[in-house]
């Protein structure tokens, strides 16, 4: 069995460590849909134009959270935080002076390596908790609060102040944010005796076996996020089509993101009866049902139903399979890596969707969404049996 790790403040880790993982390291994922738009609609950009800057600013946060996730046991999580978010201030304010094209390819990039730092940091830190599970249940919770707030008001600040205001808002946040992302634990916490290592944890000796379930964890990560952004970056110019206003779908996403609050609390009841693994398998076909319909539907209230529920789904099934890499390495490393893999996927998704569309239409957008599904629950049971076989023989 697992042993639990000691720290004291798991209180405040969880606000330290939503502040570097959501605050920072997800502000962009939040607010993808409404900045290609925006950037379509304000800046003259083509839609394929707006999504390569979102690709390459998602991109460098995956990029540079894989790449640090290794390191996350060695490094001061409030150092590589702090930096990332001094970082993301300094992208933002040059964003504000600029309206070429290149330019703001360039400094959404630099973004996003601020962004990737925070977020491989946040992450990571999570795995210094009593119950790195738990932990990640209830910083989802602060993930749908924070979420409601931006549903809200990112479509209205654009809407005002432009893409001008925005950034000027994102650099705010970022320097507002320093302030509790200084308080994450500095290095690893130790377990209750270091004498005995934690079977599960991977550590330079590991087994086959737990560098697979690691592989896995990740893989079905990366296959969840991509299909999952099939449907949210292009989320408001499917509702543009049907005639769904930017500031219409921010409202229902915000609605949908205060009905999705008790996505954590669900996780946590039927992970006790039915064990993560099910649990998990079960948030993963839900959720690549609703992408589906999304993807698909040409009719504006199943539209609207689908985003409603789709936060809850999320909300669901993220904590669960997070839960999952923390529990299989209490250095955070799978967990860093899982979260970066999500970004990659999210960085992926704008182009891959565009070129199946244009190549086969939705029906293909939406079978290529269900064979999604699939892999990524075959992936994550695979993980979770290679785990069990593992325990078994320790």
């Amino acid at each position: 069995m697992l042993k639990i790790r000691n720290f004291d403040g798991d209180a405040k880790l969880l606000i330290s460590t939503w502040a570097a993982a959501d605050g920072l390291g997800n502000v962009i994922l939040l607010a993808m849909p409404f900045m290609i738009g925006a950037f379509v609609v304000q800046l003259g950009f083509s839609l394929s134009e707006a999504g390569m800057i979102l690709s390459v600013e998602m991109g460098m946060i995956a990029v540079v959270s894989l790449a640090i996730a290794p390191m996350m046991s060695k490094l001061s999580r409030s150092q590589v935080a702090v930096t990332g978010a001094v970082i993301a201030v300094i992208a933002n304010i040059l964003c504000i002076y600029t309206t070429e094209y290149e330019s703001i390819l360039w400094y959404r990039a630099i973004s996003g390596l601020g962004y990737g730092l925070a977020l491989a940091a946040g992450n990571a830190a999570v795995s210094s908790a009593a119950n790195p599970a738990r932990t990640f249940e209830r910083k989802m919770i602060l993930f749908g609060l924070y979420q409601v707030v931006l549903m809200f008001s990112i479509p209205f600040i654009i809407d005002t102040s432009g893409l001008e205001g925005f950034f000027a808002v994102l650099a705010l946040m970022a320097f507002l944010l320093i302030f509790l992302v200084m308080r994450l634990p500095s290095y690893e916490a130790r377990s209750v005796d270091d004498s005995e290592p934690n079977e599960r944890q991977l550590s330079d000796n590991n087994s086959t076996i737990s560098i697979l379930a690691a592989a896995a964890i990740i893989l079905a990560m990366s296959i969840y996020s991509l299909r999952e952004a099939f449907a949210w970056a292009f989320l408001e110019r499917i509702g543009d089509s049907l005639s769904v206003s930017a500031q219409t779908v921010g409202l229902y996403m915000a609605i949908a993101s205060v009905v999705g609050l008790v996505g954590p609390a669900l996780a946590t009841r039927l992970r006790e009866y039915a064990g993560a693994a099910r649990s998990a398998v079960l948030g993963m076909i839900l959720s690549g049902l609703v992408t589906y319909g999304i993807v698909v539907t040409g009719n504006q209230y199943f539209y609207i139903s689908m985003i409603i529920v789709w936060p809850l789904i999320y909300y669901f099934s993220i904590p669960l399979i997070m839960g999952i890499a923390t529990e299989l390495d209490s250095k955070g490393r799978v967990a860093a890596a899982s979260a970066g893999a999500l970004q990659l996927a999210y960085s992926l998704g704008p182009v891959v969707a565009g070129f199946i569309y244009e190549k086969g239409g939705q029906n293909v957008i939406g079978n290529v969404t269900l064979a999604a599904m699939l892999v990524s629950v075959l992936l994550l049971l695979l993980a979770c049996t290679r785990i069990t076989k593992e325990t078994a023989v320790e």
